[in-house]
């Protein structure tokens, strides 16, 4: 957002305070905090992870696009956050508000219709992950507990889709690469990639009382490092399949990386693992 359109909002409200100053202080202010989230790590950068499997095949031209629903994603994810405080919060729907003016403003027509894509895939996610996390907690069956809790992760990994989405259509037209293939090997990285998140973030989330899959587990007494297991087990015959048929140079670079991504994923994942073995009290 510019400042000639708050400028023009003061002149028609007739405004003395200026609150266009104010808007343009608090986006600042804003984006500085989301943009150091992601500078710390403490954001997962999907466009990185996208940018770390397509390696020398990434196409720059759409790198700001993907930023931009990166942080659109982030921001996202951080509203529901029953710890932000009223201030943090207030900046943070400012900043989303500034995000969704840039895509809708700047976004080329393709670019668009994935961010509207992905947007409606983010409610699907948000509805699958209440609904698993729901039936694992009123499950007392295991093997209908750990169902639940592989379905959480897959469910929760089609954030990726638009990432890796984005670069492969631009690849498509000058190399010969499946585009779904490329966003299924993405959502198995993801998948594991959300399982190590999870874990790194235990002691926050029972701090908080925030419930996730790992946390579900070890208050049913499962062992979480079998979980682990089990369902990187289901993402190697994953990949396997998706490998069997690869039909050029650049879709085996790329899911070669995404593979090889995953498992440093599950390496640091089983871990932490090893640690949590004992259920929350």
């Amino acid at each position: 957002m510019d400042s000639e359109y708050f400028d023009e909002l003061d002149k028609e409200l007739g405004e003395s305070l200026s609150i266009g100053e104010y808007c343009l202080f608090a986006l600042k202010k804003a984006n500085a905090l989301v943009d150091g989230k992601f500078a710390s790590g403490r954001k997962a950068s999907r466009t990185m992870y996208a940018e770390q499997a397509f390696g020398r095949y990434y196409p720059q031209e759409i790198k700001e696009y993907s930023r931009i629903i990166d942080k659109f994603t982030g921001m996202c994810d951080d509203i529901n956050d029953d710890t932000m405080d009223r201030e943090e919060r207030a900046l943070y729907m400012a900043a989303l508000a500034n995000n969704i003016s840039l895509t809708l403003d700047n976004f080329p027509p393709e670019i668009l219709k994935e961010f509207s894509t992905h947007i409606k895939k983010m409610l699907y996610i948000q509805t699958a992950e209440y609904l698993t996390l729901s039936d694992m907690s009123r499950n007392n069956e295991r093997e209908k507990i750990i169902e639940s809790g592989i379905k959480n992760y897959t469910a929760r990994a089609i954030d990726m889709d638009v990432f890796i989405r984005l670069p492969a259509l631009v690849l498509v037209k000058r190399e010969n690469v499946d585009v779904g293939k490329l966003v299924k090997a993405g959502r198995n990285f993801r998948a594991v990639n959300l399982l190590h998140k999870d874990f790194r973030d235990i002691p926050h989330d029972v701090r908080n009382g925030t419930l996730t899959p790992v946390i579900a587990l070890q208050k049913k007494d499962i062992n979480v490092r079998v979980f682990t297991q089990k369902l990187m087990e289901l993402l190697e015959d994953s990949f396997r399949n998706i490998e069997t048929s690869i039909q050029s140079e650049a879709e085996e670079y790329i899911i070669h990386n995404l593979h090889e991504m995953s498992y440093k994923e599950y390496e640091a994942a089983k871990e932490i693992a090893e640690l949590y073995s004992s259920p929350v009290v």
